[in-house]
């Protein structure tokens, strides 16, 4: 349970807030919540049972490479 309290702290640099306003401070922090809501929220409803246990950091690490893995490069056509 730790880990899931640290998250959002590490992974949505919620460690120290940029900012002196009170006002400014709220709303950074509900921002960065809501993306960590959100990015939890499509790792319980878009991914597979072994993949919801991850961690952020995790889930990033293993996510990324995938469409470097579907994609082919593409070779322009020579006009000449």
């Amino acid at each position: 349970m730790e880990i899931r309290i640290r998250e959002p702290r590490e992974d949505f640099a919620l460690r120290k807030i940029p900012t002196a306003s009170f006002a400014a401070k709220a709303l950074y922090l509900e921002i960065g919540f809501f993306a960590c809501n959100l990015a939890t929220a499509f790792q319980r409803t878009c991914l597979d049972g072994s993949w919801q246990s991850l961690t952020l950091q995790r889930l990033r690490y293993k996510l990324f490479p995938i469409p470097g893995e579907l994609t082919r490069p593409q070779i322009a056509p020579c006009s000449g």
